[in-house]
């Protein structure tokens, strides 16, 4: 399977551009704080949700390819392909943990660790897309479009009770801290919709 230079710079593209969003919230004066508001405005749901579709594109064509590898070798087989998907995954939790930690120490806050920051998101779509890679391409569309409908109940339901100090705040916070970022609910159908689209490419190419 050849590679795809055309993802790459989408994904470079969207990386420059959150690099940007936050060099403007750290460098911009007082008085400037509006160009940083137009900017995430602007560009904020559809650079991450971009990020999410083309991740999930990546994982589909990677997946894809490491299964007709194992069909036709005799040293690499299916468990293996398993292991390794998992294992990318968990590598980029670790890594988005100590990022939240990192923050949580700089904010004085330990309920930053739980964050939805893109690095934490993008590893649980990655954890739990897998049982879905599977399954029909219409399967994941139709489960896509559910999790979006889910999302809007569950944080009408969830949202007046974020301070309740029971379980619905402690699942509110499960699923939402920080809302203002990349819950999982909302960005993991991005990452399906984007598994879709890389087994269509594979198929084709």
């Amino acid at each position: 399977m050849k590679r795809f230079k055309s993802f790459d710079t989408i994904r470079g593209f969207c990386m420059f551009a959150m690099v940007v969003a936050h060099l403007l919230g750290w460098w911009l004066r007082p008085q400037e704080t509006w160009l940083a508001v137009a900017y995430l405005a602007i560009f904020a749901d559809i650079v991450a949700s971009g990020f999410l579709l083309i991740s999930g594109v990546s994982s589909m064509i990677s997946f894809r390819s490491s299964l007709t590898k194992a069909e036709i070798s005799d040293d690499y087989n299916q468990r293996m392909v398993k292991n390794e998907y998992i294992y990318r995954g968990l590598l980029i939790l670790i890594v988005a943990l100590i990022y939240n930690s990192i923050d949580a120490i700089r904010n004085l806050n330990p309920l930053k660790i739980w964050t939805w920051y893109i690095p934490m998101t993008i590893a649980f779509s990655i954890l739990l897309a897998y049982p879905l890679l599977k399954v029909s391409k219409r399967l994941r569309i139709l489960f896509a479009i559910l999790l979006w409908i889910l999302n809007s109940l569950i944080l009408s339901l969830l949202l007046p009770l974020e301070r309740q100090g029971n379980i619905f705040s402690v699942l509110f916070y499960i699923l939402y801290n920080d809302i203002e970022v990349f819950p999982i609910l909302y960005y993991l159908s991005y990452f399906l919709i984007g598994t879709v689209i890389g087994e269509i490419i594979y198929e084709i190419y």
